[in-house]
């Protein structure tokens, strides 16, 4: 009696094993299709990233405010604040832009006045919906009050970009 209890309980347990095994097999290639689906999709939205300075910011992380033409920005005008006396280093401001038009298209030309000027932006084809970026350099020392500029950069197909930029330049400390 014990020798057929114990060989029922193994016939149950290879018949277990037989009914489990396709089940496992199943919900192992499942597992292997979700995680691979899981990665496609959050590359995307984790991987692509965008230099701003000495850090990287998320491109999920931009928000795109203003459309001109076929070009969308952060923003067009940007309040800097109150700018420090001793901004030796000058201030550098990066601006996030998209191209979402379907022409080929390039910048020709940046324009501001001095001593502030765009010192690092794409020279290459626009490519659509590929996020670029425009820094801006400003040269703070030695001025007081307010400070307004007015730059932007010209397209290819004629579309001229403009910027505003605005702040408060505060006074150096009486020595």
């Amino acid at each position: 009696m014990l020798l057929h209890n114990m060989f029922n309980c193994k016939k149950r347990s290879i018949r277990h094993v037989k009914t489990i095994r396709p089940l496992v097999g199943f919900y192992k290639n499942a597992g292997i299709l979700c995680l691979l689906f899981t990665m496609l999709l959050a590359t995307p939205l984790v991987g692509q990233q965008v230099r701003e300075g000495n850090k990287t910011v998320p491109v999920a992380a931009i928000v795109y405010k203003d459309t001109l033409g076929s070009i969308v920005v952060d923003s067009l005008d940007h309040n800097l604040g109150l700018i420090p006396p001793l901004d030796h280093n000058n201030t550098r401001v990066v601006k996030h832009f998209k191209y979402i038009g379907s022409d080929s298209v390039f910048i020709t030309r940046t324009w501001t006045s001095d001593p502030h000027f765009i010192c690092q932006f794409s020279k290459e084809r626009l490519i659509p919906q590929v996020d670029y970026t425009l820094t801006i350099c400003f040269a703070h020392r030695g001025r007081q009050g307010i400070m307004h500029k007015t730059m932007g950069f010209d397209l290819s197909d004629g579309t001229r970009i403009v910027l505003q930029f605005k702040g408060f330049n505060q006074p150096a400390p009486a020595e």
